[in-house]
């Protein structure tokens, strides 16, 4: 467990209110991410504020991700810093921001990452990476939907 993203609503109310600024161990989420990703860093800046009968946490993570391209398999860093924001009752005993950086990241590393939206992937014959690389594979695969074509044709010529 993750102690360190625990904090104790009564201290919280005896001090006002508290400010957190720490580094987080990327350890503590890597099981977030898809196989082939990883955690590297993550930051979290946090500052809670107590009202009538809440607590506010406000803050953000910043952190930097290693992915996986869903296009050419290449591994490729993305760095990104989002906002969050959560009220807790004062009827709770802790507030635990484990469960809102985890989420956070297992939603920025999306379902197919890319290294670039330019990124053309591999060679579906011969497996070459086509961001490196040309191949002959493709100009001289058929092309799959030359049927619909010679159907759209005999369509117009039936008309």
């Amino acid at each position: 467990m993750c102690r360190e993203l625990e904090f104790q609503i009564e201290e919280i109310r005896e001090k006002d209110g508290l400010f957190v600024d720490r580094d987080i161990p990327a350890s503590f989420f890597q099981e977030a991410m898809e196989p082939g990703n990883h955690v590297k860093k993550v930051h979290l800046k946090a500052a809670f504020s107590v009202g009538t009968d809440s607590i506010l946490a406000e803050g953000s993570i910043n952190a930097e991700l290693e992915l996986l391209c869903a296009r050419c398999g290449e591994q490729f860093e993305t760095r990104f810093n989002e906002d969050f924001s959560e009220t807790y009752e004062f009827c709770e005993s802790t507030i635990n921001l484990r469960n809102i950086i985890y989420d956070i990241l297992a939603l920025s590393a999306g379902i197919q990452s890319l290294c670039s939206d330019a990124c053309r992937g591999r060679c579906p014959q011969c497996g070459a990476n086509l961001n490196h690389e040309t191949c002959d594979c493709l100009s001289n695969m058929p092309n799959p939907f030359a049927a619909i074509r010679v159907l759209g044709n005999k369509e117009k010529r039936d008309a």
